[in-house]
Formats: C-alpha cells, sequence, structure tokens
C-alpha cells in the first residue's frame, strides 16, 4: 500500500496537500526521480558507517546493562507500529514471570538528558505521548532519557530484562536482542537511504538482527474519550452508513486509516504531524459527527469532555513461533548473566 495522506490540517492549500501527497508516493515508489540526492545519500551512509565502526572499535563509550536487553526498532522512517509491539511483548514476558522494563526516548517531548520515571499520570509533554500510553496499558518501570546508557543505569535496579523502545540506531547501550519491525511500505521500490529514499539504514543491515517480523493489528475495541459518557462501547457495524472524522497526529496515519477503512468504515481523514496534540477544535465537526481518535492521541486528550469523540484501542498479536525463539534466547541469555 502506498501511503497517501488528507494534509488538510498540515494548513496547506488544496494545491499543496495534491504536491505532497505526490511527492511522499514518489518518495516511496520512484527512486529514479531521487537520484540527483544521491550525493548526499553518499555522505549520510558514510556518516552512519563511520559512527557504527567507531562503536565496534571501543572508540566510542558503550555501556552494558547487568542484564538483557532487547531493542525494538524499525529501518524505514515512518511508523510500524513500535509502540504497541513494546506493549504486546511486555506483557508478554511478564505473563512468563519476567520483570521487564522499558527504556524511552521520549519522542515529542522536551529534550533532556535526565533520568524521568514515567507514570500512566506523567505529562505527555515531558516523557512523551508514546511513553505515557506504555505506561497505562503495563504499569511496569519505564525510564525516559535521550542517553539511553543512563537510563538503563538506573532502569537495572528495578527489572531484569530491559526493552529499549526504536533504539536500533543507538549504540551506545549493547543490545542482547535486536528486533526490527518491517513496514507496510516495505515492498516498495525505493531501497536508497536519507534523503533520496527512506531508509535510515541500507537494506543490508537486516542481516544484522535477530528478528524481522511484520506486526499483527487488530482492533480490540472502541471507547468513549469522555468517561461520562453512557455508552461504554462502540460497534464498527454502527459506522458504515455514516460520515465519521478519522483523527490522527501519528508517523504513519495512512495505517489508521487503512485499518478502518478495511473494516468497512468509509472515513473522513485528518492527519496532523506526529505527536501533535489535538485540540478541541480539531475533534469538533458539524452536525455532531463522530470522531476517531488512536490511543496515542488520547493520551494528550484526557481532559477533553467530547462525547462524540471515540478511541480506537489496538493491540498486536505476537506470533507463537517468534515468542518460543525469544524466550528461548532469554533463557539462555539469563543463566550467563548470572554467572
Amino acid at each position: 500500500m502506498v501511503p497517501t495522506v488528507n494534509c488538510t490540517n498540515y494548513k496547506l492549500s488544496k494545491k499543496m496537500r495534491k504536491i505532497y501527497n505526490k511527492f511522499l508516493y514518489a518518495w516511496y515508489a520512484y527512486p529514479y526521480l531521487f537520484i540527483l540526492l544521491l550525493p548526499f545519500t553518499f555522505i549520510y551512509r558514510c556518516i552512519i558507517f563511520i559512527r557504527r565502526k567507531l562503536y565496534a572499535l571501543g572508540l566510542f563509550k558503550t555501556y552494558r546493562a547487568p542484564c538483557p536487553v532487547i531493542v525494538v526498532g524499525n529501518f524505514m522512517v515512518g511508523g510500524t507500529g513500535k509502540t504497541p509491539f513494546v506493549i504486546a511483548l511486555v506483557q508478554t514476558l511478564k505473563n512468563k514471570g519476567f520483570k521487564p522494563g522499558v527504556l524511552t526516548r521520549g519522542y515529542g517531548s522536551v529534550k533532556s538528558t535526565q533520568n524521568i520515571f514515567v507514570t500512566p499520570l506523567s505529562a505527555p509533554r515531558l516523557v512523551g505521548d508514546e511513553s505515557v500510553l506504555i505506561a497505562q496499558k503495563t504499569h511496569v518501570p519505564i525510564v525516559k532519557n535521550k542517553n539511553r546508557a543512563k537510563g538503563a543505569e538506573l532502569l537495572k535496579e528495578h527489572c531484569d530484562v530491559i526493552i529499549s523502545d526504536d533504539g536500533l540506531q543507538h549504540y551506545a547501550l549493547q543490545a542482547d536482542i535486536k528486533i526490527a519491525l518491517k513496514s507496510k511500505a516495505q515492498g516498495l521500490r525505493n531501497f536508497f537511504c536519507l534523503p533520496a529514499g527512506p531508509w535510515r539504514e541500507p537494506e543490508k543491515r537486516i542481516s544484522s538482527v535477530d528478528f524481522y517480523i511484520q506486526p499483527k493489528t487488530v482492533i480490540d475495541e472502541i471507547v468513549p474519550l469522555d468517561k461520562n459518557c453512557v455508552r461504554n462501547t462502540l460497534d464498527l457495524s454502527h459506522l458504515r452508513d455514516i460520515t465519521v472524522h478519522a483523527v490522527c497526529g501519528i508517523a504513519a496515519p495512512w495505517r489508521f486509516f487503512a485499518m478502518l477503512n478495511a473494516l468497512g468504515v468509509n472515513t473522513v481523514n485528518h492527519a496532523y504531524p506526529d505527536h501533535y496534540a489535538l485540540n478541541q477544535n480539531d475533534l469538533t465537526f458539524p452536525k455532531n459527527e463522530i470522531v476517531l481518535i488512536t490511543e496515542k492521541d488520547a493520551v494528550k486528550c484526557q481532559d477533553y469532555n467530547l462525547p462524540n469523540v471515540w478511541v480506537v484501542k489496538i493491540s498486536i498479536k505476537l506470533d507463537d513461533a517468534f515468542c518460543l525463539q525469544l524466550l528461548n534466547k532469554l533463557a539462555r541469555l539469563k543463566v550467563n548473566y548470572e554467572k
């Protein structure tokens, strides 16, 4: 699926929205259009290669935690479902008797190299919306720090396995297990690195990770944003013949829209920049029409009393074979760390 975004809420004109969508489509699908950017891609690749080698040679300091570290990330620009995947991973480990903790940089929050413990009541602007969502759904120790090594030093006191969220390109913290998530845009034709293409690192880096998987996202339920709402859930079948607005500020808004459309919901799409804090005007439409938002957006709208706004709660079902391989690796690592 080629990503296209309704950019109404980027405050762009209709003409500019069309240009934006065409550019995004071309960037993923037609690499030859960006050949003139290849010199900059070459420079970018040289920088990331040198940086990785400096860490590998020990010229840049790295930190090894006293417990296994699982890194979850991706190789392409855009959302791949890392947050729901981390939530599913934490819940799986808890069910198997582990005491996981999560390390996050807190994207979209105030930049800081100070350790901050994240709770379900933390302010998203201070720790990041994704961090708050993980805290609300897992209730495990979570530390936010731009410096992941420092964050791991604190987190090690509270858990026996650390999950580093979106940490594949952060080598200062040594990883024991690396998990890369595929994007639905992965099957497209542009395999250039930035800026000529959407790849953060060369495709051959895929061979360096332990797992390279496509998360399977499902909708669990749709709940009201307004805690005083009489109805507890909303049935998707009631949305198929009415006007429904889908509003989100996430990295891959087309995934949210496509998921709803695949279930028969015809949506009017409104895409905001990633980590954008929706205000009440963004969620108010004529005739009190139904509005659907993501859980990530909902953590920044907790105080809104908007009866027509509903939150689409999703989850990822981890493959049994993946879970078995992961748990076997962790068991071996745990023995080594306890020696």
